[in-house]
C-alpha cells in the first residue's frame, strides 16, 4: 500500500505527517479601536494576533472560509462574515459591499498569494495592512523523504516551497493540491490533483483515492 504524506502536523487516520515549514510570529503595536473590522483570510493570523494581544476579539472580523472562522470563534473573536469562495481575490469582491465606509485592518503574512489588499484598495475601501506572521522553511534530513510511489497533499504554496526545497520530486509521486491557489504554486513537470473543495480534509479523502 502506497503511503500518503501531508507536510504539516494536523492528524488524520492513514495519513503521515511530514511538517515542512513553520511558522515564526511578529508582534506588532496595532490600536484596534481605529478599525471597524478585521479580515482574516488564515488561521495562523489569528493564532499570531492572539499570540501578543488580546483586544482584537472585540472587532467584528470578516473570515475567509468556514474552516477559518471555527478558529476565530474557538479563539473568542466575533465572527461578521464568512466567505463562501475560500480564495483571497474572490473574498475580496465578497466583502465589498460590507467594506464601503469602513476602516479595515488586514492582518497577514509576510508573503500573500492574493491581490486582497490592492483589489479593495482600488475600491477606495479604507484598509491597512499588518504584517504578523511568516512561514519558515525547515532544513530536513535527505532521509524523512518519502519513498516512491507516494501521495503527496499540499496545504499551501509554503509547503510547496519546503517541500521541493529539501526533497527531489520522484516521477512516481501523485500529487494532491488543497485549491487553486497551492495549485498554482507547484512547477509545471508536478502532475497533480486538487481537493473538490479547499479544505485539508477534503484533500485527504481526494488522497485516499489513490490507494
Amino acid at each position: 500500500m502506497s503511503n500518503i504524506y501531508l507536510l504539516n502536523d494536523q492528524k488524520f487516520d492513514g495519513v503521515k505527517n511530514l511538517p515542512v515549514f513553520t511558522i515564526n510570529y511578529l508582534p506588532t503595536d496595532i490600536n484596534f479601536d481605529d478599525f471597524d473590522y478585521i479580515i482574516f483570510t488564515s488561521k495562523n493570523a489569528i493564532k499570531a494576533v492572539d499570540s501578543f494581544a488580546n483586544n482584537w476579539k472585540k472587532i467584528p472580523s470578516l473570515v475567509i472560509a468556514p474552516n477559518t472562522a471555527k478558529v476565530a470563534k474557538a479563539y473568542g473573536g466575533k465572527v461578521e462574515f464568512v466567505g463562501t469562495k475560500s480564495y483571497g481575490d474572490e473574498f475580496a469582491v465578497e466583502i465589498l459591499n460590507i467594506a464601503k465606509e469602513k476602516k479595515l485592518l488586514f492582518l497577514r503574512a509576510k508573503e500573500v498569494m492574493s491581490n486582497l489588499f490592492d483589489i479593495l484598495k482600488h475600491h477606495n475601501i479604507d484598509i491597512t495592512q499588518k504584517i504578523i506572521y511568516e512561514t519558515i522553511v525547515l532544513e530536513l534530513n535527505k532521509n524523512k523523504q518519502p519513498p516512491p510511489d507516494s501521495t503527496i497533499i499540499f496545504s499551501s504554496p509554503s509547503s510547496v516551497a519546503g517541500f521541493l526545497h529539501n526533497f527531489v520530486w520522484l516521477d512516481s509521486y501523485k500529487a494532491v493540491a488543497i485549491g487553486k491557489t497551492t495549485a498554482s504554486s507547484l512547477p509545471p513537470y508536478i502532475n497533480y490533483n486538487t481537493a473538490k473543495i479547499p479544505s485539508i480534509k477534503e484533500a485527504v479523502k481526494t488522497a485516499k483515492c489513490y490507494i
